[in-house]
């Protein structure tokens, strides 16, 4: 098979490798699709961690191609995606993402997706509904975050809503929040291809946080500043952005890993009663919820793609490239 080995910043190699075999209660994947996700992009491109030698990618999407020793649930052909990846916080207390990608390597349980094929137990896939093809099947992941993240927001009908960030993953709570009840959504990001993406779903108001004042504008929503805040960016300065403009007793989600110390000012938001919430990863219900919206079309996909942006396997390196410079909303990597 063909894997995109990480070998530095920057730089994924091409290799060819065995095709993996399943172990009992495994299934191999024939990967079609999978998607470049933004702390994919953190650790391969820019400031995150990773272990040279590993595959990585877990926005993904196939048909099963073989199966191991007592898999009865399943057949070659279904079409599935992962169910669940839930960290382990009870055995580990102390988990954090830097643990992620220390392991991977071709044809390794933990390999990720930027693969041919990939080995996954067959206890944790979600059947694909047939109302979603296979391009848009990898998008089922990264609604499954954005699912976790309106959850823990705890949105009720006729919130007002800001997102910091509208990368893949500020677009897709744009649309949730919306599902969930949200009356009206202002988003902030200096991309213009990212914001224009937000004006094609509907999105209230938009601005370039280089030339508006998150803070100001969010303040000055008609009814005053907004009940929830999402920080999608993880930039320096938007923690604290959120923290200052959410209105009193209000609820800021932090969705966006920051690899880098933040700064924010506890004096300027602490006796308004803020409450900070965090998540990270999901769960298989947040991933069921996640492909009914896209079957349904209450998450649409369409402006987050381009058939220009999505790549071939050799050409991953152009795929983060354009992720870094955030000249596209989503990069896919067709396999």
């Amino acid at each position: 098979m063909k894997a995109a080995v990480w070998r530095e910043k920057g730089r994924f190699e091409i290799v060819t490798a065995p095709d993996p075999a399943p172990a009992p209660g495994e299934i191999v994947l024939r990967v079609a699709y999978c998607g470049v996700c933004g702390s994919d992009v953190h650790r391969a491109s820019t400031h995150g961690e990773m272990s040279p030698g590993v595959v990585i990618g877990h926005e993904y999407c196939g048909t099963i191609a073989a199966l191991g020793a007592g898999v009865a649930s399943w057949k070659e052909g279904d079409r599935v995606t992962c169910a669940s990846v839930t960290p382990d916080v009870h055995t580990r207390p102390r988990f954090t993402p830097r643990m992620v990608a220390r392991t991977g390597e071709p044809g390794s349980l933990h390999q990720g997706a930027f693969a041919e094929y990939k080995r996954l137990a067959a206890n944790n896939l979600l059947a694909i509904p047939p109302a979603i093809d296979d391009f848009n099947a990898s998008l089922i992941e990264p609604t499954a975050i954005a699912v976790h993240a309106v959850e823990r927001a705890q949105i009720a009908l006729g919130d007002r809503v800001g997102i910091l960030g509208l990368g893949q993953i500020g677009l897709l709570i744009m649309q949730v929040a919306r599902a969930a009840g949200a009356q009206t959504v202002y988003g902030f990001d200096p991309s213009a291809v990212r914001r224009q993406a937000a004006r094609v779903l509907g999105i209230d108001a938009v601005y370039d946080p280089t030339d508006a004042d998150p803070v100001e504008v969010l303040e000055s929503m008609p009814g005053g500043a907004p009940e929830v805040i999402f920080d999608c960016a993880a930039a320096p300065a938007t923690l604290d952005q959120a923290l200052r403009a959410v209105r009193a007793r209000g609820r800021v989600v932090l969705v966006g890993m920051s690899w880098d110390p933040v700064t924010v000012h506890p004096i300027e938001w602490l006796a308004r009663h803020v409450d900070l919430r965090t998540l990270y990863a999901y769960t298989r219900r947040h991933c069921e919820v996640s492909a009914d919206l896209i079957a349904t079309g209450k998450v649409r996909t369409a402006a987050l793609t381009r058939p220009e942006w999505t790549f071939p396997i050799e050409g991953i390196n152009q795929a983060f490239q354009q992720s870094v410079d955030a000249t596209l909303v989503k990069a896919i990597v067709r396999l």
